[in-house]
């Protein structure tokens, strides 16, 4: 079993690499949520990209990371996962989805917003 202390450096190790190659979280289309084929979510670790906001309402969503989580235990199970991200597809299409936090058995799902560009007033000339 990994400690707490060796899954936090995991997740800045994912920051830190995550910042290098500028990733971003994945945000779905209609045909994802459809077909749910193979969707790899990015370790984002603490790392919020430049232009994006780490939600806290709704919140990150603790995922079983083994695929042999079953319904009723506290980590979601795949399905109840998959069931979840289709709910919030449905209430904001534009979410993006990162893993937070990785340990061997779940992990943390954020849950993402781009922010809105900011207009910039051009001066009249």
């Amino acid at each position: 079993m990994k400690s707490l202390e060796a899954i936090r450096h995991d997740d800045a190790v994912a920051a830190s690499k995550a910042a290098q190659k500028r990733m971003e979280p994945l945000v779905l289309e209609q045909e994802d949520i459809v077909n749910w084929g193979d969707l790899t979510l990015p370790y984002l670790g603490d790392y919020v990209p430049p232009g994006w906001r780490l939600l806290t309402d709704p919140p990150p969503m603790f995922c079983d990371s083994t695929g042999c989580g079953r319904d009723d235990e506290l980590a979601l199970s795949f399905r109840r996962f998959r069931l979840r991200v289709e709910s919030l597809y449905e209430e904001n299409p534009a979410f993006g989805y990162g893993i937070t936090s990785c340990g061997p058995c779940q992990l943390y799902v954020g849950i993402y917003l781009k922010e809105p560009k900011k207009n910039k007033k051009s001066k009249a000339a």
